[in-house]
């Protein structure tokens, strides 16, 4: 069904219906704006314009006409627009606003207090989600709205039906299963090197003015301990002029993080789906094996010709892993033979995997009967994808077509319950059966050997 398009007069009262129109309209990261052209009608500003019982209209700021062509084009802010366009200001006496209670009754109190009830209106039921919220001095009501909802893991839902605009709180979804390379496009960029030194500059005057750095680690952990150096390092600067030590340590360890999501990486994905602002997507790439969670920053809607499509641009990664399966369940961690790609420690085994490098503590153990581990193990888990791995020289002799158990995972994993995958650098199969790794060689091993072996599975 081609999309219609509704136009109101001046005090918001439909006014009629336009069935050939163009339309461009985005809202969420970086823009909330529209702009709709149609030669019928002519409006004359302060209209809405929307495409009933969806979120995607506004009202009409600025006309543009064209003596080229016989269209008028309409620009104007969408209703994310029009809640960007307020700012947040602390009550008096107070140094911030807050809000506490169930989303929708806050939603409610937010649109009172920035001026915006004649045009957005709250869902009166319960949105059985409760928050507890401080917002950012001076910031505008839909970054405050965005940030308020996701810290209580919901998104915004706006929607235009029966001459109202409601607003309302739902719990984010996880879209894991529909963005995958072999049934829709998408372009994936994957940010290797990100920001690792954070030069924060508070209060104060010149000389006098409070200054700390941060720096994050090849992990993504923050400290005020510089790692990285030379043209490993890459600085950016951070004003916040009125902050104490305190406070810029504080918010400056968030904004680092932030650069450190994942590695960093942005999408555009095309879909028709029903997807919203802030809500949480896995994107697969099969022939890289790429697996990027993020979020969704931005829809962006068009209209042409009597078509209606949908566009998502998703933010910076939250976690970023490679596999190579079509999906989480069927992902196979290559075989790692000692610095047989190229990597001479498990750490660059595991970069050359495209894995974040982590922290030896794990569960996983080796079986000191056989083995003797060298102490270069790594663990990770990304989401609820598991990887461990282990360098180790045998401690005997591994008879061709003998089984050998050369570890256990550990107990609160039930093995037989999800995909699990094991790689080992000898030749033969290896396989876990409970808890235990074991190792079918199809060539002897020799002792004093080095053996390296990854496991991988679904948690």
């Amino acid at each position: 069904m081609e999309p219609v398009l509704i136009y109101t007069d001046a005090a918001h009262v439909d006014a009629g219906a336009i069935q050939t129109f163009e339309m461009d309209l985005a809202f969420g990261a970086d823009e909330q704006n529209f702009e709709i052209a149609f030669p019928a009608p002519t409006l004359s500003g302060g209209e809405l314009l929307y495409i009933d019982g969806t979120e995607y209209g506004g009202i009409v700021d600025e006309i543009t006409r064209s003596t080229e062509t016989d269209d008028v084009i309409y620009i104007g802010r969408t209703w994310h627009g029009m809640l960007a366009g307020k700012i947040v200001k602390p009550p008096t006496n107070a140094d911030y606003y807050t809000l506490s209670g169930d989303a929708n009754t806050c939603i409610a109190s937010l649109l009172t207090k920035v001026g915006l009830t004649d045009v957005l209106t709250a869902r009166s039921m319960s949105a059985g989600i409760s928050v507890n919220y401080q917002f950012d001095r001076f910031c505008n009501a839909y970054d405050g709205l965005l940030k308020m909802l996701s810290s209580a893991n919901a998104v915004l839902r706006i929607e235009r039906h029966d001459g109202i605009t409601e607003l309302w709180a739902e719990p984010r979804v996880t879209i894991t299963d529909e963005a995958d390379s072999d049934v829709m496009d998408f372009a994936l960029t994957d940010s290797i090197r990100v920001p690792n030194h954070l030069v924060c500059a508070g209060e104060g005057e010149l000389q006098e003015r409070v200054v700390v750095d941060l720096y994050a680690d090849t992990a993504g952990n923050v400290s005020q301990t510089q790692t990285q150096f030379g043209v490993d390092e890459i600085a950016v600067y951070y004003n916040y002029s009125n902050a104490d030590r305190e406070k810029l340590i504080e918010d400056g360890t968030k904004e680092l993080q932030e650069y450190q999501q994942g590695g960093g990486a942005d999408l555009q994905v095309n879909n028709k789906g029903d997807w919203h602002v802030g809500d949480s997507i896995q994107v697969r790439d099969n022939n890289s094996g790429l697996v990027i969670t993020s979020t969704i920053a931005k829809k962006i809607v068009k209209v042409k010709n009597g078509v209606l499509s949908v566009d998502y641009e998703v933010g910076n990664a939250s976690a970023k892993s490679y596999g190579g399966g079509a999906s989480a369940e069927t992902a196979l961690v290559t075989p790692i033979a000692n610095g047989g790609t190229g990597a001479t420690t498990a750490a660059g085994a595991l970069d050359n995997l495209g894995l974040a490098r982590s922290q030896a503590t794990t569960g996983f153990t080796i079986n000191s009967t056989n083995i003797n581990a060298v102490g270069n193990q790594l663990f990770r888990k990304q989401g609820n994808v598991v990887f461990f791995y282990v360098l180790t020289t045998t401690k005997i002799s591994f008879a061709a077509g003998a089984t050998k158990e050369i570890g256990t995972v550990p107990s609160g994993y039930a093995m037989n319950t999800r995909p699990c995958y094991v790689n080992c650098s000898a030749p033969g199969v290896a396989w876990i059966e409970g808890q235990t790794i074991k190792l079918n060689p199809s060539n002897t091993i020799n002792a004093n050997t080095s053996v390296a072996f990854s496991v991988c599975f679904i948690s």
